[in-house]
């Protein structure tokens, strides 16, 4: 079977945005050569990290989250800021702003697309000594 992209036609439109996230339509010719509309949620690039200390134990964050409307625990992570050369100073940064931990050793475990369907962003995942 041969797979063929879709072709993109004009320019994305901006439907919302705020607090770091878009609300994107695109549109597309599709497989079949039919243009469609294409819906994109945009929270952009972010990070997440996996930090043990000397005695083994996981590092863990406890924040109040809007989508699950609860007070949850989670790994540390945070949103590659522009400011932010790549994602691991990032993930630097978050783990000592969210835990005050910083790590002596960051391994990058690579990337994953956080939805490839509905969002162009990717997580970048590490593991922290």
């Amino acid at each position: 079977m041969i797979l063929d992209k879709w072709k993109k036609i004009g320019e994305p439109e901006i439907i919302a945005q705020g607090y770091g996230k878009k609300f994107v339509k695109q549109k597309f010719l599709d497989h079949k050569n039919q243009e469609t509309d294409f819906f994109f949620l945009d929270p952009g690039d972010w990070t997440i990290i996996l930090a043990i200390t000397q005695d083994n134990k996981v590092i863990m964050t406890r924040q109040y989250k809007q989508g699950s409307d609860d007070i949850v625990d989670e790994l540390p992570a945070g949103a590659v800021d522009k400011s932010d050369k790549n994602p691991e100073e990032t993930i630097k940064r978050e783990l000592l702003e969210e835990t005050g931990y910083k790590a002596d050793e960051i391994i990058p475990l690579g990337f994953t697309w956080e939805n490839s369907r509905n969002s162009r962003c990717r997580g970048y995942y590490f593991l922290a000594k």
